[in-house]
């Protein structure tokens, strides 16, 4: 396993949840599913971290959603 992942596993091992996880971050990189990163980012406008998106699959409506928060993060 590298370090990486084991840094990322103890992470959410660790926190449990994800206001915790966004708070230790510096930046998060994202590459979950259309629900999941459409959370993070309703969580992370609390925190104004910066979000790198990798996830696949989005609607129309999710781009706009991303493309206005990115107004605001």
């Amino acid at each position: 396993m590298n370090s990486v992942f084991k840094s990322l596993s103890s992470v959410f091992t660790s926190f449990g949840d994800i206001r915790a996880f966004i708070e230790a971050s510096d930046v998060i990189i994202d590459f979950s599913s259309p629900s999941g990163v459409i959370h993070l980012i309703e969580e992370n406008k609390k925190h104004l971290k910066p979000l790198v998106i990798g996830t696949t699959g989005l609607t129309e409506k999710e781009f706009e959603l991303i493309r206005s928060a990115s107004n605001e993060i």
